[in-house]
Formats: C-alpha cells, sequence, structure tokens
C-alpha cells in the first residue's frame, strides 16, 4: 500500500492570485507525492503552468455548488474508496500555504484525522478541514456508523453539513476509538486564520500548513513573503465577511458551554429581555438554524416554520411547517429571524423590498445570539 496522497478540490477554470501561490508552493513542496485534482465532471482546466504533474479525479457537478454540497462528498464512502489503495489522505484547499513538506511526520503519529484548531460549536477544538490529514480506512469506517453517530445527536445538522465537523465530533464521541491530536499537536500540524495561534516565533514552531493564509496576521505574511511570495491586496469587504465568520465560530463555542449546565431561569430571564416574542419562523436551516432551534427550545420560544432554498417540497412536521419562501410565501403573522450569517444582506434586502421593517417584522438571530450569550456570560 503506498502511503499517502493530496488531494486538492477545485471548482474553477481559473486560478486568482492567492490560489496561484498555494498551488506553486504544493508544486515545490511535494515533488514526490501523488497529487490529485478533485473536480466536477464538465469542468475544463489545465494548471500544468504551476502544478508540474498531477492525476484528476471527476464527481458529478452537484457536489461543487457550495460549501454543503462539497461537504456531502467528503462524507461518502464512496470518496475515500476512490483512495482505496492509499493509507493517508491529506486535504489541501486553494487558500492553504504549505511551509514545508513534512507529510510523512504527521502520518507517522497515526491519528486517524489531523487539522488545525478550530471553534466547534459541540466542543471540539481541533479538525479545520481546509487542510486536514485523513486515514482512509478510520473515515471509510466512521462514514458506515453514521446512522448510529446521529442517533438521537442534537448536532446531526451541523455534522452533516460541515464534513470536517462530523470528524471532529468522531474523535470527541466516546466509543467509537477514532483518534485525533490535542490542540498543542495539531497547532504544530496547521493553523487556521480563523483560529490563528500566536507568538510563533522561532523557526521550529513554524507549521507544517497555513490555512486561508491571505487573512492571517501580519507576522505570519511576513514569513510567506520572505519565502518569495507577493500576497495580493485583500478587500476591506472580504476582511468583514472573514471577520463576521470568525465571531459566528466563537458565538457556537460560547453556546456550546451554556449547553453543558444551563441556568435556565438565568437564560430565561436574558432572553426574555432582549428578545421578548414566543412564536416566530426562521429563515435558514444550516448551522446557525440548528443553533437558533437549540436555543429557543431551552428557553420555550416556539419556532412554527422554516424557511430554506434547499427545500423543494412544503410538508409540516411536529407541528413545524417547512418550506421554501419562492413555493410558500411569507406567513406575515409570524415575525422572521434570519438564521444564515452568510446571506444577511441578502435576505434583508429582499424583505425590506416586501414591505418588512428590521426589528419590527424581522431580526437577525446573530445579533440575538450575541446579546443573549454576552448577557449571559457577563462576570460583572
Amino acid at each position: 500500500m503506498k502511503n499517502n496522497a493530496i488531494a486538492i478540490p477545485i471548482y474553477k477554470e481559473k486560478l486568482n492570485d492567492t490560489e496561484i501561490i498555494s498551488l506553486k508552493r504544493i508544486n515545490s513542496c511535494f515533488k514526490n507525492e501523488k497529487i490529485f485534482f478533485i473536480a466536477p465532471e464538465n469542468l475544463k482546466f489545465d494548471f500544468s503552468r504551476w502544478l508540474s504533474n498531477y492525476q484528476v479525479l471527476r464527481y458529478s457537478d452537484n457536489f461543487f455548488k457550495n460549501r454543503r454540497s462539497y461537504s456531502q462528498l467528503l462524507l461518502s464512502i464512496a470518496f475515500y474508496e476512490s483512495f482505496k489503495e492509499y493509507e493517508y489522505l491529506l486535504i489541501c484547499q486553494l487558500d492553504v500555504f504549505v511551509f514545508s513538506n513534512r507529510l510523512n511526520e504527521f502520518c507517522n503519529l497515526n491519528y486517524d484525522y489531523i487539522g488545525a484548531p478550530m471553534y466547534f460549536p459541540f466542543g471540539a477544538n481541533v479538525g479545520s478541514g481546509g487542510v486536514s490529514l485523513r486515514k482512509i480506512t478510520s473515515c471509510i469506517r466512521m462514514l458506515k456508523m453514521r446512522d448510529k453517530i446521529y442517533l438521537n445527536n442534537p448536532w446531526q445538522i451541523s455534522l452533516e453539513m460541515m464534513e470536517d465537523q462530523f470528524f471532529s465530533y468522531c474523535g470527541i464521541r466516546q466509543g467509537l476509538n477514532f483518534k485525533v491530536p490535542d490542540v498543542e499537536v495539531a497547532g504544530r500540524f496547521a493553523i487556521d486564520a480563523c483560529f490563528e495561534i500566536k507568538n510563533q516565533k522561532n523557526e521550529k514552531n513554524v507549521p507544517f500548513a497555513i490555512h486561508k493564509f491571505n487573512f492571517a496576521s501580519s507576522s505570519w505574511k511576513k514569513r510567506i513573503s520572505n519565502l518569495g511570495f507577493k500576497l495580493p491586496k485583500v478587500a476591506t469587504s472580504e476582511v468583514q465577511t472573514f471577520k463576521r465568520g470568525v465571531e459566528q465560530m466563537q458565538l457556537c463555542f460560547w453556546e456550546y458551554k451554556l449547553y453543558q449546565s444551563p441556568n435556565l431561569h438565568k437564560l430565561k430571564q436574558i432572553f426574555k429581555m432582549v428578545f421578548p416574542l414566543n412564536n416566530v419562523s426562521i429563515w435558514g436551516l444550516g448551522t446557525s438554524g440548528n443553533r437558533c432551534q437549540n436555543l429557543f427550545n431551552l428557553v420555550g420560544t416556539r419556532i412554527s416554520c422554516i424557511y430554506d432554498n434547499v427545500f423543494t417540497y412544503t410538508k409540516m412536521t411536529d407541528g413545524v411547517l417547512y418550506t421554501n419562501f419562492q413555493q410558500f410565501g411569507l406567513i406575515k403573522s409570524l415575525p422572521i429571524l434570519i438564521t444564515t450569517v452568510d446571506y444577511e444582506d441578502e435576505i434583508s434586502g429582499k424583505l425590506i423590498d416586501l414591505g418588512l421593517k428590521k426589528n419590527q417584522d424581522f431580526f437577525l438571530f446573530s445579533e440575538i445570539e450575541e446579546k443573549v450569550l454576552n448577557e449571559y456570560f457577563d462576570e460583572d
């Protein structure tokens, strides 16, 4: 059995400057490794200008529409069986900068999954998937146990939508025998700009790789520049979007702490002060939508309707209407909470065009959640 392979997800025919830097560095660091592009069936591309030797594995175009569909690919047994002749698979997205080839070093540690330190809502703090090392047989074993792992699991929606969350969760779930490292080892493997390990001041502490290096601190960018790469300037709007995403991950972490042993009397008092309504609809069934449902269940606020574009149907389950706004329209008697952070502005604009007013007819769950958690954990 060959030891390892490297897989680079790709979904477009032209690369931006950051992606070209990433690919050039992969090329220089992994001269003797087997490198594959994970690509849509119908995508035409040629990256031989920057990567001297690679193969292409094709999968359905449906897996490359968004982050959720990509996660479904990496949560499929068939994907890992594509690499069954290898022991380890390194996923390396094109927002990753590799500092040096230490792949064998981390393969030899015999973990089932390694990813950079990261915030996860269920309490794991290791496992960012952007650059991650996976033991093929172990990942297949976990995926075959998926139904068991999901049984009565309040985090099922989050785990299903974010593949790195699934494998990180497996690492903290007792009885699965799925081995992930502690934060110290994970930090030697990689850092993620979302959860940056600071004060790395000497060469021996430089990690194997850094994820989202275009958003990293200036000290890390200087290291990359010193290796001969001129980093492109990141637009202010991109930085703001990135920071909002990091804030959401931090809120996930605080919410997990809340769920460990909640003071329900205190929580309900705070929630009533921040958001006194007791019957709402929510827009978005992703990770944030799942957190919204968990929080509202704790305080006893009813969610009567859930809108999400993923629904191709309208149905009532346990007294909750699941529907697509385009198909069903709005239930105007129910205030709407927008739970999907990535599309807050877009959905808000759509609702305003329909004559609805923010903080009267619709609300942002991100704002409510932040206020509630800040009040709850305020030690003053």
